[in-house]
């Protein structure tokens, strides 16, 4: 079935820390959020022309807060 294609749901980004932390510090790069339509991403994604949207369907899914902090100011490097 192609609903089960990437296998993404398991948990959602937020329960994996470290890539939910990387994916808020890469979306508050300057530059990054004027270009990311995240919501257009997810419609591409299940629209029934995409790859897993075999009946069209696009989840509602949680509301993400892109622009909470992040925890990646600890790897910053200080010389």
């Amino acid at each position: 079935m192609l609903l089960c294609r990437y296998k993404c749901n398991l948990r959602r980004l937020d329960e994996y820390h470290h890539l939910s932390n990387y994916l808020r510090d890469l979306y508050q790069t300057p530059g990054i959020a004027e270009v990311c339509d995240i919501a257009g991403m997810k419609r591409g994604v299940y629209s029934k022309a995409g790859p897993v949207g075999a009946n069209g369907i696009i989840p509602a899914g949680p509301s993400v807060d892109y622009a909470r902090p992040h925890d990646r100011g600890r790897f910053a490097r200080t010389n």
